[in-house]
């Protein structure tokens, strides 16, 4: 037995854990992701007929409160009388009116062919997008785009694309319940194919990796069931989701009748993300510890956004946007300062390294996109962009954490497994000298007793032949004293006593 434990301690020992490889699996497609993102040449930039509107061709912002004004109408109004001149992306934060921008189009160079003009527009959440040039005739035309737009009056790419005619006026009118955000380039026909091949480019990378990522993290939760693998595939199926969305991919395939859905569905993952984020957290620092009410609020941060899913669809999400914004700093926080807690103790400090590192970049950068969503601040850079690099790091690091945490209490039961087995071993060693020391003193007992029994067989010997012996001795007097008895007793019946005497 004790041969035994020690042959299954040993190959215990020698069995590796291979459950780390798929951290640094993730790592390695977040380099790669940074390296093709590095490499991508930015040959739109480069182009000699490319604008960024705002930055290189100022435009006048006109708010239209009632949302009845005309082209005609907007045209008219000086540009002193306008909301402001905007020399940056136009970014208003929430708003529930209808958001006019006015400004000219460049002029095209002398080679270039007329009509080789192009808006190139961005987020493709926006409702509705709607740009008016006068044609040649003097009447406006208007070409439409937006998420509530359908499918046969739009392009045929995810952004918001208007064909310009160079040297005139142009209006755009914006009305939408997310954000209002208009980032917006415009190129002519050779830099237009760049620029749409290179973000393709981009997304097809950012997609490949996510997918990898999120095929590897479902898959260990069928083979392993646990609530915290769970919790986190649920997390990276909604980011890779609302990426999906806010990017646009989902409106060229939607047919009509689903169109309304369609576009809240950006509005929805806004309030799942967190929701998700906040059960993410709850399964992996709060869940069976000491902190109960930490684990109320994260259930509560739960609740409160999966009734805010339901804002968009009912008309509201304009004035609850917010909440899901303060839901997701508020679950980092509470990330944060549990994992922080976790290394003061010095309690699994792999995993709760990588947790404090996952929770941290998201609240860093989850706060200058939260104000660029608000309008507070201008920016030359798209904060969905900047969401979406953020989102596969954080992934990353978070299905590091889990599998870092796995991998220790994989290891620790394993030495508690092999302590079990050490005492085992020694119990069975301490049981074999036991029943050795019982075996010797049972076999002198046995051998004691063998020996009083020979001795009291010979006593019982002796005295059987000491009885045999006393009862010869007696036998012979006794028989004389009986013979003699018994003739006096016969010489007295033979010879009775004289009678007439008396």
């Amino acid at each position: 037995m004790h041969k035994n434990s020690q042959e299954l301690t040993e190959s215990m020992h020698q069995k590796p854990s291979r459950t780390t490889s798929f951290p640094l699996t993730a790592l390695w497609l977040c380099v790669l992701l940074w390296c093709s993102l590095l490499c991508v040449p930015a040959q739109a930039l480069e182009s000699q007929t490319s604008w960024q509107l705002g930055w290189d061709i100022p435009m006048d912002r006109l708010d239209d409160e009632s949302g009845n004004l005309e082209p005609e109408a907007i045209s008219a109004i000086p540009a002193e009388r306008a909301t402001s001149r905007l020399k940056a992306p136009l970014n208003g934060g929430y708003l529930r009116h209808t958001v006019w921008l006015r400004f000219k189009v460049p002029a095209l160079p002398p080679e270039h062919e007329p009509g080789d003009l192009w808006l190139l527009a961005q987020p493709t959440y926006l409702d509705y997008v709607t740009l008016y040039q006068k044609g040649s005739d003097g009447a406006w035309h208007q070409q439409d785009s937006g998420d509530l737009v359908p499918t046969d009056r739009k392009p045929g790419v995810r952004q918001h694309l208007f064909r310009l005619t160079p040297g005139q006026v142009a209006l755009i009118r914006i009305h939408t319940s997310s954000a209002t955000q208009f980032h917006a380039d415009i190129l002519d026909t050779h830099a237009l194919a760049t620029t749409l091949a290179s973000a393709e480019l981009l997304m097809g990378l950012y997609f490949g990796a996510m997918s990898a990522l999120l095929v590897g993290i479902w898959a260990a939760t069928i083979i392993f069931r646990t609530r915290a693998l769970f919790s986190l595939a649920v997390l990276v199926t909604a980011s890779a989701i609302h990426v999906f969305n806010v990017r646009g991919y989902s409106s060229l395939w939607t047919p009509p009748d689903f169109i309304f859905w369609d576009s809240n569905a950006v509005s929805i993952g806004a309030f799942l993300l967190p929701a998700a984020l906040a059960w993410q957290i709850k399964e992996q620092l709060t869940r069976n510890t000491p902190y109960r009410w930490t684990d109320r609020f994260l259930t509560f941060l739960i609740a409160v956004n999966v009734l805010g899913a339901f804002s968009g669809p009912l008309g509201f999400y304009p004035d609850v946007a917010w909440v899901n914004l303060i839901s997701l700093l508020a679950s980092d926080i509470v990330g944060i300062s549990l994992c922080w807690l976790a290394l003061q103790r010095r309690d699994r400090l792999g995993p709760h390294v990588l947790l404090l590192l996952a929770y941290g970049l998201h609240c860093v950068c989850g706060v200058p996109i939260a104000i660029l969503m608000t309008g507070q601040i201008q920016w030359n850079v798209d904060a969905t962009l900047i969401w979406q690099l953020e989102a596969i790091v954080f992934t990353a690091l978070l299905a590091s954490a889990v599998f870092v945490g796995m991998v220790t209490r994989y290891r620790k039961a394993q030495r508690a497994k092999d302590q079990a087995i050490e005492r085992l071993a020694l119990s069975e060693q301490s049981l074999e000298e036991r029943i050795l020391q019982r075996t010797t003193e049972l076999s002198a007992a046995q051998v004691a007793l063998a020996t009083s029994l020979e001795s009291e067989r010979a006593l019982r010997h002796e005295q059987r032949q000491f009885f045999h012996m006393i009862s010869h001795e007696f036998r012979t007097p006794l028989t004389v004293i009986d013979s003699a008895a018994a003739e006096q007793q016969s010489s007295r019946v033979f010879h009775p006593p004289n009678c007439s005497r008396r």
